[in-house]
């Protein structure tokens, strides 16, 4: 499966990038409306140039997108809370938008080499990155941060209960990946939500809970260098990037 070095960077991007969305909010007054269409405009940006650069030893692009998205996932999850919808309701309708685009945005070809790249070892292997691929991205990290506010303020578990109960629910997917008839896109596709689940309850544990309170922006640059250390400490191996479909 991905290596753990792979879910490490990307627990510690969600962190980071649930940080950033609360710092450009409250310190550059963006909010929900005003700063969707500056993210959406990055985020394509990103993307763009993530598939433009064939460089085998390139990850900026990809980590950029990683980072950009939980912002950007946050905003929609507010903006439709915000507007009347339930997060339950938008719970059960993201789910099943998450499985459209899993099985309608590709071919049998692809679904077969992105189930390779989930599972061929290496600590660098990446899903095959794709338009389906980042849909279901975005569509996964926003069920992650509703999760995380369905525990917190929906349940009222406060932010470092939700933490825990999303760390340990996380750990049981991390099991999951090990059970040999288990669905790998489905395994996949639960450990991301429930890191962004987990990342968004850390990242408002690390600003708001009394008990720790680091502060919003001291949180934000720890979160930030610590992403950029991981990816300069990523290992050397050969990355598993795009490959052709086969035949």
């Amino acid at each position: 499966m991905i290596g753990p070095h792979y879910w490490l960077v990307f627990a510690v991007a969600t962190i980071f990038g649930a940080n950033m969305g609360d710092f450009l909010s409250q310190y550059l007054g963006l909010g929900t409306v005003l700063g969707m269409p500056i993210l959406a405009v990055a985020l394509l940006v990103a993307l763009l140039l993530e598939r433009l650069d064939n460089r085998s030893d390139s990850k900026i692009w990809y980590w950029a997108a990683i980072v950009l998205i939980p912002i950007a996932s946050t905003n929609l999850g507010d903006f439709a809370v915000a507007h009347g919808y339930s997060r339950r309701g938008l719970l059960v309708g993201l789910a099943i938008l998450l499985v459209v685009t899993h099985f309608g945005g590709r071919s049998e070809a692809e679904h077969m080499l992105a189930m390779r790249l989930l599972t061929r070892p290496g600590q660098q292997a990446r899903p095959l990155t794709d338009a389906s691929y980042w849909v279901g991205m975005i569509v996964a990290s926003t069920i992650g941060a509703l999760i995380s506010d369905f525990c917190t303020h929906t349940l009222k578990l406060g932010p470092i209960e939700s933490a825990f109960i999303l760390l340990g629910l996380l750990a049981a997917s991390f099991g999951l990946h090990y059970l040999p008839n288990a669905s790998r896109w489905l395994v996949h596709w639960l450990t991301i939500v429930l890191i962004r689940g987990a990342g968004t309850a850390i990242a408002d544990v690390l600003v708001n809970d009394p008990r720790v309170h680091i502060g919003l922006l001291a949180s934000t640059a720890a979160a930030g260098l610590a992403t950029l250390v991981l990816l300069k400490l990523w290992p050397p191996e050969r990355p598993l990037r795009r490959a052709p479909l086969p035949r």
